[in-house]
């Protein structure tokens, strides 16, 4: 096995080029003289040309190193449409890059070296450049009069005259100086500004971080594509804010539109109206307008309407949904349990009066347990007891009674002592229930006995133990927001769609869900819960029955993916509610198609949204790939370091050794050679030696590299086993398909849903 070790050495003076200056002359001196020395003109020509072919090779040698040395300070930005982006039908394009590997990480170890910083450092007269164009700026940026007096005139002609031989001196080949003072500093100033190949001391992209990263292996780039079915085991993003990870969403989104085989979603706490757009914009380019809806809680006018609470499986799963969203920890646990079994007991007698369950219908009637109460028991009563009423007329109006003197005295209605608070007509109906199911024990069911025995309740005890679920439903059915995920399925004036789950999966809808936590983060937080835990009830059906159950001919074996991007997604995985459903959606709905892409800026946002580092951990377990762009925390980097092998980082070993021994000194003025101590000569040996020893043994990419990247650049570990370095592109707009403002947007909505001026407050 060998043990040989080698450095590129990149970073080094072009020798190459000192040696085409020196073999150069060589070969004209032989074509031109090489005949008159005694060379036949063929041996000469030819061996004049060897040596400019040599040269040539030592040409394309060292401007590779001095490529590579001037990349690492400039990479150019590259721009693309969404129309132009080279995605497929089985893999994602996620940008242009390379495979990272130890090369690379030895690359950044040695451009970090202070003595090799030299050879890619920024010009001089690149920095000259930067101060002229502030200067210029300064002096416009006065908001004065440059001419209020002559002498500031004077002043003022003087200095641009100044800064345009500045400009002359810096950046005009010899024999253009008429044509460049034609223009002004200024003028100049703002060529300079242009990022063009030609001006080499152009200001770089305004994206910060540290270049070297990509530029290691930016000969190497090529386009980076993840396979369809690798995104099956969910994505994570880290990014800090404002370092592209919105653009990255952006073009993510775009390519699932754009395949057009599949329904997506994205959920956006913050509500994005940028995000929006593009997604408009894409949905219209693609021929899927018509599959487009919105549900954004900030742009009610616009937004079509969504119950959490109407579509599920199992009845629990309503009462689930609701009382998820309260505490549960400590005494919080018990009032979260009561309440429950109280909204259990609400839902299943709604569906027994044929009700779909609404969270106004649900407050309603948590509230006052009495209306669905006398709702349910109507039509227990019609179904099982004849002429019910005068027996409940009767209970309530007890004929008088007579006293000793032989007079009548009216009676009224003995109210049992659990009770008391309750109305007559509710006692009522109750004493004779409870007669009625001594006599028949089997016409006893879980409604009527659970709605009897949850009003056993004193009314005050009652309401202490739903005081903590009152107030949060209160919240889901305040203002705009009610009608939105409380539809009334009565109102025919109200022409915005009601959307599902199901729905979406089977029409292949594209859906923007915008919570609008900015403005009431409580709000958004439940109702996004609510969303995932409808979604992971739809989800359970798909994997029993597939997407096509409720459809003619079903085919149970028919699961289409699902793309599902959450940005902020510790947003709305906050607490108790939040963090379960995250938690399932991840372990369990793979099979049933849903695939999740989650954005997050930090590892601790997470950790404090679901309350423990052990929870974040089980939630980030369940990622197969992470994208990584700059972070702000270090334990947000390690979370990709630690999962990085490690490799060996070299350097140059440098070895020097004097020695010395005596020598005999000859007398020339005598035969004889002293060797006499004192006449003795020192001769000193110096011998230095190179080698290549191993600096460190470190992941092939640190937090700290992770913590400086540029902008718009990320680092990706796709699928635990490729580690890829990627950069992202500037999008321009296609032709024709510009994102519209929210106006625009408004009035098109409008059109699309059809609804009258008064309806959507349009004036």
């Amino acid at each position: 096995m060998s043990t040989v070790k080698t450095l590129e050495g990149r970073l080094r003076p072009i020798y190459e080029y000192t040696e085409i200056k020196a073999q150069l002359p060589l070969a004209a001196a032989t074509y031109l003289f090489g005949p008159y020395l005694g060379m036949p003109p063929a041996v000469s020509s030819v061996y004049a040309l060897g040596i400019v072919g040599w040269c040539a090779i030592r040409y394309r040698e060292g401007k590779k190193v001095r490529d590579y040395q001037k990349s690492l300070t400039n990479i150019e930005p590259f721009w693309m449409t969404t129309e132009t982006i080279p995605h497929n039908s089985k893999a994602t394009w996620i940008g242009r890059g390379f495979e990272w590997t130890g090369m690379h990480a030895q690359r950044v170890w040695d451009a970090n070296k202070e003595q090799y910083k030299e050879f890619y450092a920024l010009p001089e007269s690149f920095h000259k450049a930067r101060r002229l164009e502030t200067k210029i700026a300064n002096e416009e940026g006065k908001g004065l009069n440059p001419y209020r007096s002559e002498a500031r005139k004077a002043r003022y002609t003087k200095k641009r005259e100044h800064n345009v031989i500045d400009v002359f001196q810096l950046y005009s080949p010899s024999g253009l100086q008429p044509a460049i003072e034609k223009f002004t500093a200024s003028t100049v100033a703002r060529y300079l500004t242009k990022l063009s190949w030609k001006n080499s001391n152009a200001p770089h992209p305004p994206v910060g971080g540290d270049t070297v990263t990509h530029a290691v292996g930016f000969e190497h780039e090529t386009d980076q594509y993840i396979e369809l079915e690798e995104r099956n085991g969910h994505a994570i993003v880290f990014g800090a804010s404002r370092t592209g990870k919105s653009r990255f969403l952006e073009f993510l989104v775009s390519q699932d539109i754009a395949r057009n085989d599949s329904p997506v979603c994205l959920v956006d706490p913050k509500g994005d109206a940028e995000l929006l757009a593009r997604m408009w914009s894409e949905c219209k380019r693609t021929g899927r307008e018509g599959e487009f809806w919105v549900v954004a809680l900030g742009f009610t006018e616009i937004s079509a309407r969504y119950n959490a609470v109407a579509t599920f499986s199992r009845l629990t799963s309503v009462a689930t949904r609701v009382s998820g969203q309260m505490a549960g920890s400590g005494d919080s646990g018990v009032f979260k349990d009561f309440a429950w079994r109280f909204l259990l007991i609400c839902a299943d007698a709604m569906l027994a009066v044929g009700e779909k369950p609404t969270f106004k219908l649900l407050k309603r009637y948590v509230e006052d347990l009495e209306i669905i109460y006398l709702k349910y028991t109507t039509k227990y009563l019609d179904d099982n007891i004849k002429g019910w009423r005068e027996q409940v007329d009767r209970i309530k109006n007890p004929p008088p009674k007579q006293l000793k003197d032989g007079t009548m005295s009216p009676q009224r209605m003995t109210i049992p002592p659990h009770l008391k608070g309750r109305s007559t007509e509710m006692v009522a109906r109750d004493i004779l229930l409870g007669q009625f199911l001594l006599d028949n024990p089997d016409k006893i069911n879980v409604t009527i006995e659970s709605l009897r025995n949850a009003l056993k309740n004193e009314i005050n005890y009652y309401n202490k133990i739903t005081a903590s679920l009152i107030p949060m439903l209160t919240k889901l059915t305040s203002g705009d927001i009610a009608e939105l995920i409380s539809p009334n399925y009565a109102d025919v004036l109200d022409e915005r769609p009601i959307i599902s789950w199901q729905q979406i999966i089977q029409k292949n809808g594209v859906v923007a869900i915008l919570l609008d936590a900015m403005s009431d983060d409580e709000v958004a937080t439940a109702v996004g819960s609510m969303f995932f835990q409808d979604l992971l009830s739809v989800s359970g059906e798909i994997y029993k029955h597939g997407n096509e159950k409720g459809l003619h001919n079903p085919d149970r074996t028919s699961i289409k993916p699902l793309w599902l991007h959450i940005d902020e997604f510790h947003a709305v995985a906050k607490g108790g509610g939040g963090g379960e459903p995250f938690l399932s959606l991840l372990n369990r709905s793979a099979g049933s198609g849903t695939r999740l892409t989650c954005y997050s800026q930090t590892y601790s946002d997470i950790q404090d949204a679901v309350g423990s580092a052990e929870a974040a951990g089980v939630i980030l377990g369940n990622f197969n790939s992470t994208f990584m762009l700059r972070v702000k925390t270090l334990d947000t980097a390690e979370y990709l370091t630690q999962s990085i092998t490690k490799g060996d980082l070299l350097g140059l070993d440098t070895m020097s050794a004097i020695s010395s021994e005596g020598s005999k000194i000859v007398d020339d003025d005598s035969d004889e050679t002293s060797t006499d101590g004192d006449n003795k000569a020192n001769w000193f040996n110096a011998r230095t030696t190179y080698g290549v020893k191993v600096e460190a043994n470190e992941p092939i990419i640190s937090p700290q590299t992770i913590m400086t990247l540029p902008k718009g650049q990320a680092f990706a570990f796709l699928n635990a086993k490729r580690l890829v370095k990627l950069r992202f592109p500037l999008l321009r707009e296609v032709e024709g398909f510009i994102p519209p403002s929210m106006d625009a947007m408004l009035s098109d909505m409008k059109e699309k849903y059809e609804r009258i001026d008064e309806d959507l407050g349009f004036d």
